[in-house]
C-alpha cells in the first residue's frame, strides 16, 4: 500500500497493523457477490476499494475521490495491487453537475488525510478546481452498493443518487459521524424506503495482519449507516453488533 506516514487514521493502521477496518470489510463480504457493482464515493487511498475490489472479482468498483494527492495514492494502489476490474475518477460526486474547490493540503504535518470537508469557502487559500459528477448522471444499469465516505456532504452525494436508487435499490453505507448533519441524513435515507443499522467499525483488529497486540487507536470507531431495502438473510444486530434505527 502506498500511503502518507504522517497521517493519523488510515496510514497509521497500515502502519501498524498492515491493515485497515477489517470490521467494514467483513460486512463488504458479507452483502456482495463476485459480479456485483459498488460504486465508492470518498474512495481516499483506497484502503476500503481493494477489498472490496477482490471481493467483487468478476465485477466493477467505480472509485472517486477529489483531492488529488489521495487520488494518486488511490491509482497507485490500484496499479500496483493489479486490479484491473476498478476505475478510478479524480472527481467529487454531489446532487449536481459542476466544479467544487479543493484546498492544497499540507503534507508534511501530521493530520487526518481523509477528513478534509469540502462543503466549506476556500476560496481565500490555495485550491485547485476540481469536476463534480452525480450518480445518477453516470448511467448505471447495475449497482449493488453505494458506499459514501465524504466528510459531512453525504446528503449531497445522496441527492444526486435519487434516480439510481429508486431503480437499482442498492445497499447503502454511509459515513454518518457529523452530529449537526445526523437527523438529516437519516430522513433523507428513511425517505427512499431504506433499513437503517448503525455500524461502529472498530479501527483496533486484535487478529491484525501484522499480529500486533498493542491497541493503538483505543476506543475510536469508523460511523456508518448500513442501509437496505430488499429481504437481507443475516441479523446485523447479531453478526455484527449493529444498531437497529428506528
Amino acid at each position: 500500500m502506498i500511503y502518507n506516514q504522517k497521517d493519523i487514521w488510515q496510514g497509521k493502521s497500515f502502519e501498524v497493523y498492515g491493515e485497515y477496518s477489517e470490521d467494514e470489510v467483513k460486512l463488504f463480504a458479507r452483502i456482495l457477490a463476485p459480479t456485483d457493482i459498488v460504486v465508492e464515493v470518498g474512495a481516499n487511498i483506497g484502503s476500503l476499494t481493494i477489498p472490496i475490489s477482490r471481493i467483487v472479482y468478476n465485477g466493477t468498483v467505480l472509485a472517486f475521490e477529489p483531492e488529488r494527492t489521495a487520488f494518486y495514492a488511490l491509482a497507485g494502489n490500484i496499479a500496483i495491487n493489479n486490479l484491473r476490474n476498478v476505475f478510478v475518477y479524480h472527481q467529487a460526486l454531489g446532487k449536481e453537475i459542476g466544479q467544487i474547490r479543493v484546498p492544497e493540503l499540507d503534507l508534511e504535518k501530521t493530520d487526518n488525510f481523509g477528513g478534509l470537508e469540502l462543503d466549506k469557502d476556500y476560496s481565500n487559500c490555495p485550491h485547485y478546481p476540481v469536476a463534480m459528477n452525480t450518480i445518477d448522471n453516470i448511467g448505471l444499469q447495475k449497482c449493488n452498493l453505494i458506499k459514501i465516505d465524504v466528510e459531512g456532504m453525504e446528503s449531497f452525494v445522496l441527492e444526486g443518487a435519487k434516480q439510481t436508487i429508486e431503480k437499482l435499490s442498492p445497499y447503502l453505507i454511509v459515513e454518518d459521524d457529523r452530529t449537526q448533519k445526523s437527523s438529516e441524513l437519516r430522513e433523507l435515507i428513511k425517505s427512499m424506503g431504506y433499513q437503517m443499522y448503525m455500524h461502529k467499525a472498530p479501527f483496533f483488529n486484535p487478529m491484525n495482519f501484522n499480529g500486533e497486540k498493542e491497541n493503538v487507536f483505543g476506543k475510536v470507531v469508523s460511523m456508518n449507516l448500513f442501509c437496505h431495502k430488499n429481504q437481507i438473510d443475516f441479523d446485523p444486530v447479531t453478526e455484527f453488533n449493529m444498531e437497529l434505527i428506528s
